[in-house]
């Protein structure tokens, strides 16, 4: 009776993720909404990696013959359209048949396999449902503030005497190799943690958790600060003219600083892509050198694709640094918050995100004394955040002892 009960749990667990996977990949609406999505493939690319960091090497032929069929339903039996290229749905199917593959392969584990693959599939689904749910919450946050408060992140841009976001703008326009890149690095975000948490997970580290538990709830957090500086970047307040025709320094320096309706999400400051590269680079120190690489080469290219894009300002990607360390904080469970290896962090990035954005908000001539004073206070920020970095803080100490 108990060998049939063992049996029993992980078959009705397998079926109910078969169910679901196919239920949702059946589904026009959420094939149109989300599999033609190259953010969402790529959040299901994220879900592979962790799949087969863990899983054993025969999972690529479980993988590829459950897309096969999949493809088979969706094209030959439904008739779904794919899109301007095929490649951004099949990378979707593929990420969705590794999570029903991977689903059924955990619900069958025992033993230090089945903790091993835990780790690795519930951050997984957790990735997905986060990419997926991010444009309801996306669209709650613009029903609850119909104007932001852009013009005041142009003015502190401004004020430094470079507009760089502009100026990047006019790169990817004139470089389209470089545009390429930057939007592989703005598209591609789950790749970075996805990779750096399945090398996490493959060598075994005490820091897998945290940084895991770090790269979920930097979303759900972000949407709180979203909420508090609700602003969109600058293509949107200047539409077509973005990014040819900036403001001048000394008419930015005039800007009547105010409230303005905009039709965009409101998802500027901080800059979460910046925060979650900043804490895939942080939490990839120890691990090989092409994970290393790979961390910063999203680092580098988030930088150019968020501002170059228009979709956020330079400030937005400073004000991520205080931001990603008061998460890594936060999420660094294996400390408790009385430690000052965890509190210190999390109080400075906490304190840190809130007097930027009470400045911008508040104390805008400030910035306008001289260029000087918003790189110095940028700079600033930028190192003591690295420095304040939960996890270079535990290393310092046991140094020391």
């Amino acid at each position: 009776m108990n060998r049939l009960y063992s049996r029993a749990i992980p078959a009705a667990l397998s079926l109910a993720i078969v169910a679901v996977i196919v239920t949702l990949v059946t589904r026009r609406q959420f094939y149109t909404e989300a599999m033609l999505s190259a953010f969402f493939a790529c959040s299901l690319l994220g879900a592979a990696i962790l799949h087969f960091a863990v899983a054993p090497r025969r999972d690529y032929q479980f993988v590829g013959g459950c897309t096969a069929v999949l493809a088979a339903i969706d094209y030959g039996g439904l008739g779904f359209p794919h899109g301007a290229t095929i490649f951004v749905p099949l990378l979707s199917l593929t990420g969705l048949s590794s999570l029903m593959v991977f689903g059924v392969r955990t619900a069958w584990s025992q033993g230090k396999a089945r903790g091993l693959y835990l780790r690795a599939f519930i951050p997984a689904i957790l990735f997905v449902v986060s990419e997926y749910a991010a444009s309801d919450l996306h669209r709650i946050a613009s029903w609850l503030h119909p104007k932001t408060w852009d013009l005041y992140l142009y003015s502190f841009d401004a004020s430094l005497g470079i507009q760089l976001s502009f100026v990047l703008g006019r790169m990817f326009h004139a470089m389209p190799w470089f545009r390429v890149l930057s939007l592989i690095g703005y598209i591609g975000l789950a790749v970075p943690v996805a990779v750096v948490a399945a090398g996490l997970l493959r060598a075994r580290s005490e820091r897998v958790l945290p940084a895991i538990v770090a790269f979920v709830i930097t979303g759900p957090v972000g949407v709180i600060f979203y909420n508090l500086f609700p602003a969109c970047g600058p293509k949107f307040v200047f539409q077509g003219q973005f990014p040819s025709s900036p403001l001048t320094t000394s008419q930015a320096a005039r800007l009547l600083l105010e409230p303005i309706s905009l039709n965009g999400i409101r998802n500027a400051i901080p800059s979460l892509h910046m925060a979650w590269v900043l804490l895939a680079w942080w939490n990839s120190r120890g691990l090989s050198v092409w994970i290393r690489a790979l961390a910063m080469f999203f680092v580098v290219f988030t930088v150019t694709s968020t501002l170059g894009t228009g979709e956020h300002y330079l400030v937005d990607l400073v004000v991520a640094f205080p931001f990603a360390i008061m998460v890594q904080a936060l999420a660094d469970y294996t400390l408790p918050l009385r430690d000052p290896q965890r509190w210190r962090p999390l109080l400075a990035g906490l304190l840190m995100t809130l007097a930027w954005m009470g400045a911008l908000r508040f104390a805008n001539r400030l910035w306008w004394v001289s260029p000087l004073v918003g790189f110095v206070a940028a700079l600033s920020t930028v190192l003591a955040s690295i420095y304040l970095f939960p996890a270079h803080a535990r290393d310092a100490a046991a140094s020391q002892k």
